[in-house]
């Protein structure tokens, strides 16, 4: 029998399969407001949706769904995406799944997308079953509310509440945001114990959504008027890390104040972050428990608040009972708080058990004169931690108290370098934590060097790390310098590099230096650092494929 109508066959389905999977590209004008889906099919799985540059007043995207294994991606093109609208959001994504939304559309700008002011509202909502979504190098800035809100609130239809729907698969990295009026970010819903709707004329309780694998890394928020980062409902495998959070909750609102808030129904890892200043605590736990809080800075929490005011109490870290799950643990390990305005980290929770507060650095809280001179049920050194109550279940082990960090030998605390100099009295002070699974440091450098753990986010280390292009683009995290580095670094090209440039700014995002990189090179290239002044700073990799940031230690002669 002749195989050629068999063939014929296989070649027609091959070219209807092409034909069905081929990605499409849609440029977008600046003058479109409203991209939608559904029946009208505007972009499938794996397409690319071009934002033109220019100013526009605001989009609206409704019902467009990638697929897993194929995301629709949405990013500026030919220059920076501009918003500036009276609308009460900027961008909005309703009923979207798999997608990102991206401003790395030109390399040499960091933030493609540009939210500039939003007057009547938020500058970005993800909501309506929205889920499965990637938001990255935009900025959020000016808005009258929250910067980047993700949640869907039930309602009538009940198809997102908690027993129908489940917000899965976030990741909100590289993103800037500035003065935003409430929170810069607001992410799940805060009413994790249930919210009344009205249902045919009577008020009726509703459970809203859960969030699984959340992911918050890497951004920068400055001066947001209520919690810099809210995290609530995220009840599954979620973190917050790497973020950099300057004088939020200013607008003193109470209940509003902290710098990370892990909200009601949230089991989060929050580590490696940076918060400087700010009217309310650095960090509060009011989530399930069974999480873990370490290696974080916290500098100045509650800035503007009296210490004996038992309404504006303020800590470095608060662990309280809003939504305990029985028996769950809370691990607080190698945090380092400085000048907290009441207690550095104080600790409430009856229902958690097996508790951990170990290899900490807490410097200079407020209550401590408050506990001295005036509660008498308490000793002055409760200030540094206060555990409530007799009945929690909490060790506390090896933590260093100080009114002053002179003796402690950091770097400069002058400009928040708080990494350890040779024969700092934090080295080889700690427990060791192998069974947690905390194997770096805030640096992402090992945390055992030598016989025992460092005390604070920091691990000492003496050697010189040496980093191959290979080792560069081998992680999926970012590139990190050698700690302490030398006062040049060399690159030594082959047909394999990828770099394009590399930038070092401020940790306030002020631009000190650039070195550009052929395109192919083979000969070693040395980027002189002799002149910077040994700090932290933020180091930007563009390649030809993308950028990548990272907040690292700069290391020279200059002190």
């Amino acid at each position: 029998m002749s195989t050629k109508p068999l063939r014929f066959l296989l070649i027609l389905l091959i070219l209807c399969l092409s034909v069905f999977n081929a990605k499409t590209q849609h440029y977008i004008d600046s003058t479109v407001f409203y991209l939608k889906g559904g029946n009208n099919i505007f972009a499938k799985p794996g397409d690319t949706v071009y934002l033109m540059a220019g100013k526009r007043d605001y989009l609206l995207v409704e019902n467009i769904h990638g697929s897993a294994d194929s995301a629709i991606v949405f990013i500026n093109h030919n220059g920076v995406v501009s918003i500036n609208t009276n609308h009460y959001f900027g961008i909005s994504f309703t009923n979207c799944t798999h997608f990102k939304i991206t401003g790395t559309g030109i390399s040499s700008i960091d933030y493609g997308i540009d939210i500039q002011k939003v007057s009547n509202g938020a500058g970005m909502g993800i909501g309506c079953k929205s889920s499965f979504c990637e938001v990255d190098h935009i900025r959020f800035a000016n808005t009258l509310i929250g910067g980047l809100y993700i949640k869907s609130d039930p309602d009538t239809s009940f198809s997102t509440v908690r027993d129908s729907f489940l917000l899965e698969n976030v990741f909100i990295h590289h993103n800037l945001f500035e003065n935003n009026g409430d929170e810069g970010m607001y992410i799940g819903s805060t009413k994790y114990h249930g919210q009344v709707i009205s249902f045919h004329g009577k008020d009726t309780l509703v459970l809203p959504h859960l969030l699984k694998n959340v992911i918050i890394a890497s951004n920068r928020i400055f001066n947001a008027g209520w919690d810099g980062i809210q995290l609530s409902s995220a009840s599954f495998n979620s973190e917050i890390r790497d973020n950099l959070i300057v004088n939020s909750s200013h607008r003193g609102s109470h209940n509003q104040m902290s710098g990370i808030m892990l909200g009601g129904g949230t089991k989060a890892n929050c580590f490696n972050n940076m918060i400087i200043g700010g009217k309310g605590s650095g960090i509060v736990g009011a989530g399930l428990g069974g999480q873990m809080i370490y290696n974080n800075i916290i500098v100045n929490a509650g800035e503007n608040y009296a210490p004996g005011d038992l309404m504006k109490m303020q800590h470095g870290i608060y662990i309280g009972d809003i939504s305990t799950a029985s028996d769950s643990s809370y691990k607080i390990i190698n945090n380092l708080i400085i000048n907290p305005k009441s207690d550095g980290i104080r600790f409430t929770s009856l229902m958690s058990k097996n508790n951990l507060i170990a290899n900490n650095v807490i410097i200079n809280p407020g209550n401590y004169n408050f506990y001295d001179t005036i509660v008498s049920q308490f000793d002055a050194e409760d200030a540094f931690i206060m555990i409530s109550d007799n009945m929690i279940d909490v060790d506390t082990v090896a933590n260093l108290f100080k009114f002053n960090s002179s003796n402690l030998l950091y770097s400069d605390t002058s400009i928040h370098d708080y990494t350890l100099l040779p024969n700092s009295p934090l080295i080889d002070r700690g427990i060791g934590l192998d069974s947690l699974e905390i194997f770096m440091d805030f640096y992402n450098n090992p945390r055992l060097v030598g016989q025992k753990v460092d005390l604070g986010p920091f691990e000492f280390n003496t050697s010189l790390v040496s980093i191959s292009f290979s080792d560069i683009y081998s992680t999926n995290d970012m590139w990190l310098f050698p700690n302490p580095a030398q006062t040049n670094i060399s690159f030594k090209g082959d047909k394999n590099t990828k770099i394009k440039n590399i930038r070092i700014f401020t940790i306030e995002g002020k631009l000190l230096q650039s070195l550009n990189l052929p395109k192919s090179f083979s000969d070693k290239i040395s980027m002189d650092i002799n002149h910077l002044k040994t700090g932290i700073y933020i180091v930007k990799i563009v390649t030809y494929d993308g950028k990548q940031y990272q907040k690292q230690l700069i290391k020279t002669a200059i002190q």
